[in-house]
């Protein structure tokens, strides 16, 4: 590295480069893919990659080598089956040294950031397993309090991690109120964790407003399908698109909280 480089690394706060990987083909029947941080292949796109094969598309895979001669494809999982399924014993790779499962988990988190088809819950994982933070200390506290982060909607499943990250990184212990308080408000209605109420409670429980101090209210007006239809309406009244963003949510579930009170709760926009 140059010293201009180095000027541009500390100026920049970028991350300094680590060593290439090695140019190597290797035999289909040594490689092998760790499900504990990839994601589950997609048959139609093993099909596609299969029917449509082209050395020219295929590329190289991405592969890491453990210490104990094992070789875990950290990129290009559907290649390899497709490879497998046309019979090829042979496949270009680029290796690097050093594999282990954290270091696989982050590879693949890494490449798959901003990649289309990689669902946001499978690099959340691929992050958490590679103790990559906040995702690790996330991942813990949700196992902690029966929650996980899911592509399916559910009760305690929380399908919305790239919200998650975001809220959690401005307001750690309000994100955590939050998750808990929606949690107890959808039990009665069976509801599922929602990425947009979770933004408006948030913001909410920022300034102050217990959201379970209203519990019941809410529960009684409809739950989240009552705060969407509410945040639809309002957006409707000021003559915009709908809009599902963390003001506009709080501002919603507010109005229910409101409903038929005298002395209504009001919160500033700041912080």
């Amino acid at each position: 590295m140059t010293m201009g480089d180095k000027e541009k690394v500390q100026r920049y706060g970028w991350s300094e480069i680590d060593k290439q990987g090695t140019f190597k083909m290797m035999k289909v029947a040594d490689l092998q893919v760790d499900h504990l941080y990839q994601r589950n292949e997609r048959p139609v796109g093993v099909t596609n990659i299969t029917r449509h094969f082209s050395w020219s598309y295929f590329g190289a895979l991405s592969v890491r080598i453990r210490d104990d001669g094992r070789a875990f494809v950290t990129d290009g999982q559907q290649r390899l089956s497709a490879a497998k399924n046309r019979g090829i014993e042979e496949v270009p790779c680029i290796v690097f040294g050093g594999g282990t499962v954290k270091n696989e988990a982050l590879d693949f988190a890494g490449i798959n950031t901003g990649r289309a088809g990689v669902r946001a819950a499978d690099r959340f994982k691929a992050a958490a397993i590679g103790e990559k933070e906040p995702e690790l200390t996330i991942s813990r506290w949700l196992e902690e309090n029966g929650f996980a982060v899911s592509d399916h909607s559910g009760g305690s499943s929380v399908s919305f991690p790239i919200h998650l990250l975001r809220t959690w990184k401005i307001d750690e212990r309000s994100c955590r109120r939050a998750l808990l308080a929606q949690r107890e408000l959808n039990e009665p209605l069976r509801d599922v964790m929602n990425g947009a109420v979770h933004g408006g409670i948030w913001w909410l429980y920022r300034r102050g407003v217990d959201v379970l101090d209203h519990k019941d209210k809410i529960v009684n007006r409809g739950g989240s399908a009552t705060i969407h239809g509410v945040a639809r309406s309002m957006t409707t009244e000021i003559g915009v698109a709908a809009r599902r963003d963390d003001p506009v949510m709080a501002a919603a579930i507010l109005r229910i909280i409101n409903h038929g009170r005298r002395n209504k709760i009001r919160v500033s926009s700041e912080i």
